[in-house]
């Protein structure tokens, strides 16, 4: 099975994405958190990894903890859920008990998603970023993505919504809509608006909104080919700097956007970025989009 991965190191950034509470133990689940994925995974992560890679699987002499042996090389994928480093010498060779603590199911589960996000990968390296103003049949599906992300909420209605979008498809200037397509199908959206819809009427502008992609396609980098897009546009068009805002943290800083100084946004939690389009291009990342 090594032709799915490369490396371990591969199989484990899989991993983080996709561990949740119904692949932890049991007695884990209800303190399962995001922050720490890891927890309660080490029984199905050692048997995804035998699996992708063979080896052994090891119990720790202490702690209820599961790893595995490969080439004589200790590998542990959960070891980051625990504060302190483990000392693996007196581990003992021990297969999990798929009847226990319903492992097997848990492992076919975490094996299923596996291969998923690995089909879904090789799917999303055929991605289109396109400009809607020539494929106005997405609107609508756009237009409905905004409104229950974000404009629902807002109080505007969906007729609204879907006006705005159809009065934003532009091929040479700003307002512009891009769609991600893969074949036909429609994965992802992203807009360039002179306003975010929040902030009023800003003196700064324009602002990337609306980044929305389809939660099976998350985490293959397609969220920053259509900020990429955007970034081409905005500079063709002889802007200096792009916006946005969210409340997401952390999120953007990892692509390369700055937080920016001045705090425009009345509402509290939400944050203001900026991207110099003379800096460095946006860094990959595919730990969300």
């Amino acid at each position: 099975m090594k032709d799915r991965f490369q490396t371990i190191d591969e199989l484990e950034a899989v991993l983080l994405k996709i561990y949740d509470k119904s692949t932890a133990h049991p007695e884990f689940q209800d303190r399962w958190r995001k922050e720490n994925p890891s927890m309660g995974q080490c029984v199905p992560a050692a048997l995804i990894v035998q699996h992708y890679f063979g080896g052994e699987i090891y119990k720790h002499s202490k702690e209820f903890h599961y790893y595995n042996l490969i080439g004589g090389e200790v590998v542990d994928l959960t070891k980051n859920q625990f504060p302190c480093e483990l000392n693996y010498s007196k581990g003992k060779k021990k297969r999990p008990n798929l009847r226990m603590a319903k492992t097997k199911e848990r492992f076919e589960l975490l094996k299923e998603r596996t291969e998923r996000f690995l089909d879904t990968r090789a799917l999303a390296a055929t991605v289109e970023i396109v400009n809607l103003a020539d494929y106005p049949q997405y609107l609508e599906q756009c237009a409905l993505w905004v409104w229950e992300e974000w404009d629902k909420e807002r109080g505007r209605t969906l007729d609204d919504v879907v006006a705005k979008c159809r009065n934003s498809v532009n091929r040479d200037k700003v307002p512009q809509m891009y769609g991600a397509l893969i074949g036909e199908e429609l994965i992802g959206m992203v807009s360039i608006w002179f306003g975010d819809g929040q902030t009023g009427s800003p003196p700064e502008y324009p602002w990337i909104c609306s980044l929305f992609v389809k939660d099976e396609y998350r985490g293959h980098d397609i969220g920053v080919k259509l900020q990429k897009k955007c970034l081409e546009a905005v500079k063709g068009f002889g802007f200096k700097k792009l916006y946005l805002t969210t409340h997401l943290k952390g999120y953007y800083e990892r692509t390369g956007w700055k937080l920016y100084a001045k705090p425009l946004i009345k509402g509290q939690g939400s944050l203001i970025y900026e991207h110099d389009l003379s800096s460095e291009p946006l860094k990959t990342d595919s730990k969300r989009d």
